[in-house]
């Protein structure tokens, strides 16, 4: 059977003894490091969560400058082409008021061409009128003479 002696009595004061001594020496730094350690892998794991927030943010705000970028160059774009299709309705415009009004004087110079024809021949229809009516009137008379 189990005998209790001395000896039982005495291993036990060094085991407690030695777990006073362990804990104040070892366990308690050893407790303490893993605490900092803790410490130390929650901040850091804070300090990637407030990157990561951080992050986002900037990745969202570029997105919508360059949202924003792309809708100014269209805008730009739209404006350049809106101003083109103006320039280019000036001078159709321009130019067909020119040709109207080219067409107009023509259509002047014209209408003034025929009527100076107009009275160029009538002038000389009465010219050759006159001469007819001479010729017509000398044969009748020759003919009248002669008969």
């Amino acid at each position: 059977m189990i005998e209790f002696n001395g000896t039982i009595i005495v291993q036990m004061i060094n085991f407690v003894v030695f777990l006073f001594i362990m804990k104040a020496i070892i366990f308690k730094p050893l407790i303490a490091q893993i605490e900092e350690r803790r410490n130390y892998i929650s901040s850091n794991q804070r300090k990637i969560q407030e990157s990561l927030a951080k992050l986002e943010e900037s990745e969202k705000e570029a997105k919508l400058m360059i949202d924003e970028a792309r809708k100014k160059a269209q805008e730009l774009a739209d404006k350049a082409i809106k101003e083109a299709e103006e320039s280019k309705s000036k001078v159709i415009n321009q130019a067909l008021e020119e040709t109207r009004k080219s067409f107009e004087e023509f259509k002047l110079n014209l209408e003034k061409e025929v009527i100076s024809t107009k009275e160029v021949l009538l002038k000389d229809i009465n010219i050759i009128a006159e001469q007819i009516a001479n010729k017509l009137i000398s044969s009748s008379v020759n003919e009248k003479i002669s008969a």
